[in-house]
């Protein structure tokens, strides 16, 4: 509940400081697959590319990605798809905690972590990174699964969405990022730590945003569920 109140309040805040632009408000909701392109990952480190920006980040960095086919809701509108010439942006990621990308496992609070062309007002704050296998013996993001001539890689991750000129219509997201490496999954762990990344490989996500309840409908619940257990307490101290 403490995360949601600072996500919440986060998000709250952002709307307060948002620029004149073109309207498109709407709840974000529907579906959006992503083309991400190459993406160069070390053992603390993914970077979306392009632009390429391994290492140390003493600002944030971001990668490129555009729509795919099939997208449904808000992400169908036809400027933002591939063919409109729409590029948008994801931000790269990094465990180490003085990194300008740092995104730590589990639960995180990463305002702007997806930024939509030609949606200046949308809002995107990642809020968990998912906890995935353990990779030369240290945590990571990563769900590794070996099939036949290849292993299959995913990232998780959820947060909370809107569009600062509707403030109180959020949206809860949630971001599979995956790819399909050629070598298994000992070649990919022994690349790793001869080189310190893995092959830099083309990956996809997909996106899904559905509505969560407005913060006024989640306070008057609150309020009405004190307001019945007191009543309930009082009955009792009555009998």
């Amino acid at each position: 509940m403490k995360l949601r109140s600072m996500i919440v309040g986060g998000v709250l805040a952002a709307a307060s400081i948002a620029i004149a632009t073109p309207a498109h408000a709407a709840l974000i909701t529907g579906t959006a697959n992503f083309a991400l392109g190459n993406v160069l990952v070390s053992q603390g480190e993914i970077d979306f590319n392009l632009p390429l920006n391994p290492n140390f980040d003493a600002t944030k960095t971001y990668g490129n990605f555009v729509l795919g086919l099939l997208n449904s809701g808000v992400f169908s509108a036809p400027d933002l798809q591939f063919g409109s010439g729409a590029i948008h942006h994801i931000q790269d990621m990094s465990g180490n905690p003085a990194d300008a990308n740092y995104v730590p496992l589990n639960n995180s609070v990463t305002p702007n972590f997806l930024q939509f062309t030609n949606r200046p007002t949308w809002q995107f704050t990642e809020a968990f990174l998912q906890q995935g296998q353990t990779l030369l013996g240290q945590p990571s993001p990563f769900f590794v699964e070996q099939g036949i001539g290849g292993t299959s890689v995913t990232m998780n991750l959820t947060g909370l969405a809107f569009d600062t000129t509707t403030p109180t219509l959020v949206s809860a997201w949630r971001l599979v990022v995956s790819a399909q490496y050629n070598e298994s999954f000992a070649e990919l762990q022994q690349i790793l730590a001869t080189t310190g990344f893995l092959p830099n490989n083309t990956w996809s996500a997909t996106l899904t945003a559905a509505a969560v309840p407005e913060p006024a409908t989640l306070l008057t619940f609150g309020l009405g569920s004190m307001y019945l257990a007191r009543r309930r307490r009082n009955q009792k101290k009555a009998q």
